[in-house]
C-alpha cells in the first residue's frame, strides 16, 4: 500500500491517475483521515487541499463524525480558491449528508456537470442529492 507521503508526492506533481488509483485503500485509514481534515484540508497547495477533500469525499466516515466536519468541509466549497477543492468538497457533502446546504451543494454540483474531469462524478452525486431532496 502506498503511504500518505507518496500520496501527497503524487498530488503535488498532479499525477492523478495515481492518486485515484491508490486513494480508496488509503482512505480507510483513520489517520489518513485524521491528517487530511487537520492539516490536508488547510495546506496552502491547492493539490494537497484537493487530495485531502477527496480522501474525505471516499472515507468511511460515521455519520456523526462527518456532522462535526460538515461546515468546515462547506466552507472549502464556498470559499476555496481552487475550483476542485470547491467541486470535490461538494462531492464530500454529497457522499456524507449535505445537512442545510442542499442548495448550495447541488448548485455547485451543476457547476461541476460542466468540467469533463469530473461531470461523471457530479452528475452521479447530483441524482443522489436529488434523492435527498424528494425524501425532505
Amino acid at each position: 500500500m502506498m503511504g500518505i507521503e507518496k500520496l501527497i508526492d503524487a498530488a503535488k506533481k498532479e499525477d492523478w491517475e495515481t492518486v485515484d488509483e491508490q486513494l480508496p485503500e488509503v482512505c480507510e485509514d483513520p489517520s489518513v483521515v485524521s491528517w487530511a481534515y487537520n492539516e490536508g484540508i488547510k495546506d496552502d497547495d491547492g493539490n494537497i487541499r484537493d487530495l485531502a477533500v477527496s480522501l474525505l469525499e471516499k472515507a468511511p466516515i460515521s455519520e456523526s463524525e462527518f456532522d462535526d466536519m460538515r461546515e468546515t468541509v462547506y466552507g472549502l466549497m464556498t470559499s476555496d480558491l481552487n475550483k476542485y477543492v470547491k467541486f470535490r468538497a461538494a462531492f464530500a457533502l454529497a457522499a456524507h449528508g449535505v445537512g442545510s446546504h442542499k442548495a448550495e451543494v447541488e448548485q455547485l454540483l451543476h457547476e461541476a456537470e460542466k468540467d469533463n474531469e469530473i461531470a461523471k462524478i457530479a452528475r452521479g452525486y447530483l441524482a443522489k442529492v436529488k434523492k435527498w431532496l424528494e425524501i425532505v
